[in-house]
């Protein structure tokens, strides 16, 4: 069962989720109305991130690293379920 948390993500870099070597899968969908930038590095930036438009989400399958985020501007509201 996924377990869902919601993050508010903004122009500092915050982690979404920890490392968890018995991670399956988890995804991250961006809630908000700007881009939000996706690492597995706590410098992420708008350049070094996988970028997520508002409403859509990105998966990493069986990827067990902590993973960090930073908002093009505001606040964002990302949705993190881990498998």
């Amino acid at each position: 069962m996924a377990v869902i948390t919601k993050v508010d993500v903004s122009v500092t870099a915050i982690q979404l989720i920890a490392a968890n070597g018995d991670r399956r899968a988890v995804t991250f969908v961006n809630r908000g109305t700007a881009n939000v930038y996706i690492s597995s590095s706590s410098t992420v930036t708008a350049t070094t991130g996988l970028t997520v438009r508002p409403q859509e989400a990105v998966t990493f399958n069986a990827d067990p690293s902590e993973f960090w985020a930073i908002a093009a501007s505001g606040t964002q509201s990302v949705e993190v379920a881990e498998i």
